[in-house]
C-alpha cells in the first residue's frame, strides 16, 4: 500500500467551503497510486467528500456549516491497498478577515525615538478577528525588510501599539495584517514616519528691505531640527491690528516656498500702507 501521504495543504475558504491541495504520498509501494479520498470530520464521524473517481489533487469540500472548524485528511489508494490516513488539516468554514485600514499615528503619545500607532478593528467573518501583526521596516541603505513589531495574536481588542527605540532622523515603514483561526489578510497600505519632532523654535525674522507695501524678511536655521532635515519655511504675518500672526503669506501664490529647504528670504508684498 502507499505511504502515509503528509497532511492537505489549505488554500482558501469560504461560509461554506474549504478549498486543499492534496500532498502526495511518497511512496506508492510499489503499485501506482490509483486515487486519493478526502475525508472531514467537526467532532463526529468522519464523511468521505467527492469518490473514489476524483483524481484532481486540488478539492473543495462544499456543503459545510459557517464558522465551524473541521478536521480534513486524506487517505492514498492502489491496487495493494489503502494508505493510513494523513495528519489533520485543521480549518473553519469562513474567510480570511478583511485588509486592516489606514494606520494612523497618535501625536500625543510619540516622541524623537517612539511612534504609537493606531487602527480600526476588522469586522469579524464567521469567526473572529483574533489579533493582529505590525509589521516595521527601517529605510536605511535601501532596505525594505519587514520585520514583525507586534505579535498581537489572540489579542482581538488592542488597536494601538506604541513602537520605542526608533533612530531619531530615521524614515520608518509599517503595515498591518488582521489574524483569524485560518490565518492572516493580506496587508493594509503603509504608513511611513521620520523619526523625529517638529523643528525647535528659532530667532524672529529680520527686515533686509522694504517699500509702502512690502517687506523682505530674512531668517536663520532652527536652533533644533528635530532629528530630520527642515524641508521648508512657512511665514506668517498678522492682519495688522493684532499681534498674533495668523496669515500665511504667499500660500496662494507661491505655495511653494513651504517645499525649499534652502529659503532664507521671502519678499512680503501687498502689505496695507502705514502699517
Amino acid at each position: 500500500a502507499p505511504s502515509q501521504p503528509p497532511a492537505p495543504t489549505f488554500v482558501s475558504a469560504t461560509s461554506t467551503t474549504i478549498t486543499i491541495d492534496i500532498e502526495p504520498a511518497t511512496s506508492n509501494g510499489g503499485s501506482p497510486i490509483t486515487y486519493y479520498q478526502v475525508w472531514y470530520e467537526s467532532g463526529g464521524a468522519a464523511t468521505q467528500f467527492g469518490s473514489n473517481s476524483d483524481t484532481d489533487m486540488t478539492r473543495t469540500v462544499t456543503g459545510l456549516t459557517a464558522g465551524t472548524v473541521y478536521r480534513i485528511y486524506t487517505i492514498a489508494h492502489n491496487d495493494e491497498g489503502d494508505s493510513t490516513q494523513s495528519d489533520n488539516l485543521e480549518k473553519a468554514a469562513t474567510a480570511l478577515p478583511d485588509a486592516p485600514g489606514t494606520i494612523t499615528k497618535v501625536s500625543s503619545l510619540s516622541s524623537q525615538t517612539s511612534i504609537a500607532l493606531s487602527w480600526d478593528k476588522v469586522a469579524d467573518q464567521d469567526v473572529e478577528t483574533s489579533g493582529y501583526y505590525l509589521w516595521m521596516a527601517a529605510d536605511s541603505s535601501g532596505s525594505s525588510e519587514f520585520v514583525i513589531a507586534m505579535n498581537g495574536t489572540g489579542q482581538r481588542e488592542q488597536n494601538e501599539y506604541v513602537v520605542v527605540g526608533l533612530t531619531a532622523g530615521q524614515v520608518y515603514t509599517f503595515k498591518l495584517q488582521a489574524l483569524n483561526f485560518n490565518g492572516v489578510s493580506s496587508f493594509s497600505s503603509e504608513y511611513s514616519f521620520n523619526a523625529c519632532l517638529a523643528p525647535s523654535s528659532f530667532f524672529a525674522p529680520y527686515r533686509l528691505a522694504s517699500t509702502t507695501s512690502s517687506i523682505t524678511l530674512g531668517w536663520g536655521e532652527p536652533l533644533d531640527d528635530g532629528g530630520c532635515p527642515v524641508t521648508g519655511y512657512a511665514v506668517f504675518r498678522d492682519d495688522g491690528t493684532s499681534t498674533t500672526p495668523s496669515v500665511e503669506v504667499n500660500s496662494d501664490s507661491d505655495s511653494s516656498v513651504r517645499s525649499i529647504p534652502t529659503l532664507r528670504q521671502l519678499e512680503v508684498t501687498n502689505l496695507p500702507s502705514g502699517k
